[in-house]
């Protein structure tokens, strides 16, 4: 797991629905190849995956910028990956 970019983050943060939709095109892939190589690898892609169903809201996601939490995501994100980072260290960067 890479650590997202500043643009990256900036293009969750103003268009949330899409970026979901996008990640979500090969999230399935991705996570079946982590899966396949065992170990702390298949340990972290299983948790990582179940933590973005968390992330969806149980209700419509908006299509419209979320600017004004755009500040909050970042912090909340940043306090995710620490998170991954520690409990996978050599698997996050």
């Amino acid at each position: 797991m890479v650590a997202a970019t500043q643009r990256e983050l900036e293009d969750t943060a103003s268009r949330p629905r899409s970026a979901f939709e996008s990640f979500l095109r090969t999230a399935g892939l991705d996570v079946f190849a982590a899966r396949q190589r065992g170990g702390a690898v298949a340990e972290a892609a299983a948790v990582a995956f179940a933590d973005v169903a968390r992330l969806i809201p149980p209700r419509s996601m908006d299509r419209k910028n979320v600017t004004p939490e755009a500040e909050h995501f970042r912090l909340g994100y940043e306090a995710q990956h620490a998170e991954y980072r520690k409990a996978w260290e050599g698997l996050v960067d």
